[in-house]
């Protein structure tokens, strides 16, 4: 399987993309939005969502249903020996809610199974969202047998001994089981779906039947463009699209709530938690807030070999603009490799220290009226006189840096050790490089054997310097790259990666990993582990 996850950070907002560009495909999420009758129960205000309209690729769920068998039964083991760690200290509130809290994971994960989802009324292509009614969160899953959900359900219950609660809110029938005194999960199989929510004990009564959706909102979030509009402006699939609304939730807490949901928390606290603010304090928290107002996320393309998912953490105009030239550029940072695992920071410091001198400034030149942010305006005044100390020039010269990971053979657990060889290759974007080996050969007196120049041409790096690693490591440099590799095709890879122009797109960081490479290496290890601890004396087979 090729890199099966591939996330990438970025600081957008409109075009301003900082690591990651669109796809040349476009999704069809408008289609699914219009089609989808899940939406209709979802507030077009809701804070937060993420919705899976169209089935997951056949080849996709082929490969994923014995990974989520075997995934299940090592979680669900774990989570149990953990819960009867817990179940020990039975005098301890915290603990008993701890231990139930991990039980109910437990449950999840036995639940998750492809042969018991069907036992629930599942199907592995059937849609559903998560998203919030006002604050509480609510989950839907359109069922393909609903007639199986709340028997199995109750089923359930039973074997694990769950009091189960019936009630109604308006049209719909549904149990609740409580976690503790405070919280409690309420389930319902409604119009052909499962539906999950978690409220305060004490919710009952209409509030709940806006919950489980007994009359669905005037106005959806199949009524408006905000999903398609977020799905183009993206490129994301309608696999998956979602996003958090910071400013929506910080105006609930800053103006106070507006929904009978929210209505309903905040009544039960009493004051509003922005009771003591004032108009200009609440003005100052939410022009905070809106440097950051939302943060978008989804698939951009899931097949049997691949699934891209997409962060974004989009920023107001003025900040996504300051920002673009903190980005460093990186050789072969932004590449499309198959290795195993990748991590890559582009970073220019003197478009960093530009960007936080700048903001700092303003703050400390026009400082926060609102008394609550005063640790900001001392923080800032400070900011800026630490800024303005004296950096030696040479660390301004750092751009950024990317290693990537395909392989490790020999790993030893028993006795901590290097690997016995390694596929890997590391980056450092770098101006001046040629000054940079000049300062190690000072300090490593090995480096000075090296034939190093800055023509991109690969040199082995002296075994001496390897610490017991017996693998042949070489290294190419030009004047603004230093490229390191190990492994097969370890001087082709240096020399190409010295020499590559490909960094030359500014790109704050960018991260991906295999899954299937990362899991049977760590099913590699374990098995080596556990090999290693049974050929000691005295060990028995269980233990």
């Amino acid at each position: 399987m090729k890199r099966l996850v591939s996330l990438c950070a970025v600081a957008a907002l409109g075009t301003a993309l900082v690591a990651c560009g669109k796809k040349d495909e476009t999704p069809a999420a408008a289609e699914a939005v219009a089609e989808s009758s899940i939406l209709t129960y979802v507030p077009a205000d809701t804070p937060y969502v993420f919705a899976s309209l169209a089935p997951l690729p056949k080849g996709y769920l082929d490969k994923l249903a014995p990974l989520n068998n075997q995934v299940a039964d090592s979680m669900s083991g774990m989570l149990e020996g953990v819960s009867a760690a817990i179940e020990q200290d039975a005098g301890d509130e915290d603990a008993e809610g701890a231990a139930l809290m991990l039980r109910v994971a437990q449950v999840v994960m036995d639940v998750v199974k492809p042969e018991t989802m069907k036992e629930f009324g599942f199907s592995m292509t059937s849609s559903s969202v998560i998203y919030g009614n006002g604050l509480l969160p609510v989950m839907r899953v359109e069922l393909d047998q609903p007639e199986k959900f709340m028997p199995r359900f109750r089923a359930l219950a039973e074997e694990e001994s769950w009091a189960l609660e019936d009630a109604t809110a308006g049209d719909i029938s549904y149990v609740k089981a409580s976690l503790g005194e405070e919280a409690a999960i309420l389930v319902a199989e409604a119009d052909g779906m499962a539906v999950l929510t978690l409220v305060p004990s004490v919710f009952e009564g209409d509030t709940i039947g806006v919950l489980l959706g007994n009359e669905k909102p005037a106005t959806s979030l199949a009524d408006v463009d905000t999903l398609t509009a977020l799905a183009d402006k993206y490129a994301l699939i309608p696999q998956g699209v979602g996003y958090l609304d910071l400013q929506q939730i910080a105006s609930t807490f800053i103006d106070g709530p507006s929904g009978a949901v929210d209505t309903a928390i905040f009544a039960l606290g009493g004051e509003s938690p922005a009771a003591g603010l004032d108009d200009v304090c609440k003005a100052e928290i939410k022009s905070l807030v809106g440097v950051m107002p939302r943060l978008a996320l989804g698939y951009q393309s899931i097949s049997a070999d691949r699934m891209d998912l997409l962060t974004v953490a989009e920023l107001r105009d003025d900040i996504a603009a300051a920002l673009q030239p903190v980005a460093g550029s990186v050789p072969g940072m932004t590449s499309d490799s198959d290795a195993m695992m990748k991590f890559g920071l582009g970073l220019d410091l003197k478009g960093m220290r530009g960007f936080v001198e700048d903001k700092m400034t303003a703050v400390a030149d026009n400082p926060y009226e609102c008394a609550a942010l005063d640790g900001m305006n001392m923080a800032a005044v400070q900011m800026v006189q630490s800024i303005n100390q004296p950096v030696p020039p040479l660390v301004y010269n750092f751009k950024g840096f990317f290693v990537e990971l395909d392989n490790l053979d020999g790993i030893n657990l028993e006795s901590p050790s290097v690997p016995e060889s390694i596929d890997a290759n590391a980056v450092l974007a770098f101006d001046n490089v040629e000054g940079l080996i000049a300062m190690g050969q000072m300090m490593l007196p090995p480096l000075g054997m090296m034939e190093l120049a800055a023509d991109g041409e690969p040199v082995q790096i002296p075994q001496e310097m390897l610490t017991g690693y017996a693998g042949e490591v070489f290294a190419a440099m030009t004047e603004n790259t230093l490229a390191l590799s190990s492994g097969k095709g370890a001087s082709g890879n240096a020399k190409s990666l010295a020499s590559s122009t490909d960094g030359a797109d500014p790109a704050l960081m960018v991260m991906s990993v295999d899954l299937a490479g990362y899991m049977t290496l760590m099913g590699d290890i374990q098995e080596s582990a556990f090999e290693d601890l049974g050929e000691m004396e005295g060990m028995e087979d269980d233990q």
